[in-house]
């Protein structure tokens, strides 16, 4: 039996809860969903430390289906093996603060030139502009650099 997104090809750059569900969604529909992640300790979700079975189970609960990849974004040739991901893609998802992805020379504008038909969903916890939009949404520093951004504005 194939499923409605069969064939569908979901680079997930996402971490914590928003687009790690999102794409879990969309694994379930049946598309093939990369997730890629940092070197060392990967996803800030996988980390061992909050799980006795040495997994965090809310990383387990969110990533069945996908198949991952650790590459360093932050070197050209990390994001050359993205950028070689995403000739197959229809797909990518990230939920970095905002400027995050235009930093790492991943920016909307520069994937929409090389790739116009490629998809790019993009979650921000407090939107893409205005005096909060830098800050993490799902970190521990949020309720602090929240006061501090509000009270600088």
């Amino acid at each position: 039996m194939s499923l409605p997104l069969d064939g569908i090809r979901v680079i997930d750059l996402g971490q914590i809860f928003a687009v790690p569900y999102c794409t879990l969604q969309l694994a379930y529909l049946g598309a093939d969903v990369i997730k890629i992640e940092p070197p060392g300790s990967g996803e800030h979700l996988r980390r061992p430390d909050s799980s006795p079975g040495g997994v965090n189970y809310s990383f387990l609960m969110l990533n069945p289906n996908k198949k991952s990849v650790t590459l360093n974004l932050k070197h050209a040739g990390g994001r050359d093996l993205l950028l070689k991901l995403l000739e197959s893609a229809d797909v990518i998802t990230e939920n970095y603060s905002a400027g995050v992805m235009a930093s790492l020379s991943l920016g909307y504008d520069l994937l929409r030139e090389r790739f116009p038909r490629l998809i790019f969903a993009s979650v921000k916890g407090y939107g893409a502009d205005g005096p909060w939009a830098r800050l993490g949404a799902m970190d521990r520093w949020t309720v602090r650099s929240r006061r501090h951004a509000a009270s600088s504005a």
